[in-house]
């Protein structure tokens, strides 16, 4: 990992407060708990940009009038970004960490991926939901912190999209999303501009 003073220059420009990230993680949460009240679900996160998403998304449905009986969670790990400066997608998704255990938190199971962001939508549609169906779970949805509808190359049906947050159209980091491993710890969501 290189360090920070390594990086192309840059700036930060806020754009999503934390109190507004947090207000659609509620909405989120109200949508799922209202899906799968009384439910077994499990939440598959796609690590790591999803790991902070995840443990805010199941701190909400907790307060929710409506919510799942029961939440297992698991993870897995998709690189997409390698060698590609880490803003944009190389194109060549792969499962690189597996979950720990597919057959207790994914068979029979109606399982919520849990994802940080949607660019193209290609590594959801061509490479996690083509594996997670192969452990046979009863359904499989998606739930996205943000989107980027704008540069999605698949058709919207073929996600799986039960709920998500705001669509944007630039360089994200903070709450999780990372570039080049920094600015995951930042409250919010900013953008990164890079200068010439």
């Amino acid at each position: 990992m290189q360090s920070i003073n390594e990086l192309p220059k840059h700036h930060l420009v806020p754009r999503i407060s934390a109190r507004e990230l947090q207000a659609d993680i509620t909405r989120m949460a109200g949508v799922v708990g209202e899906k799968y009240a009384g439910e077994e679900i499990a939440l598959l996160a796609i690590f790591l940009g999803a790991k902070w998403f995840r443990g805010e998304l199941i701190n909400e449905l907790r307060s929710c009038p409506k919510k799942p009986l029961l939440i297992r969670q698991d993870s897995m790990r998709v690189s997409s970004y390698a060698n590609s400066g880490g803003m944009e997608s190389n194109r060549n998704p792969q499962i690189v960490d597996h979950p720990k255990n597919p057959e207790a938190s994914i068979f029979d199971k109606h399982v919520l991926l849990i994802e940080d962001i949607i660019d193209t939508g290609q590594t959801i549609r061509d490479t996690v939901l083509p594996y997670v169906w192969s452990f046979s779970p009863k359904s499989i949805e998606v739930v996205s912190m943000l989107t980027k509808f704008e540069r999605l190359e698949v058709n919207r049906n073929d996600l799986h999209l039960l709920a998500s947050g705001p669509d944007i159209r630039f360089f994200a980091v903070g709450s999780g999303l990372d570039w080049l491993q920094y600015y995951r710890n930042l409250p919010g969501i900013q953008e990164v501009i890079l200068e010439n």
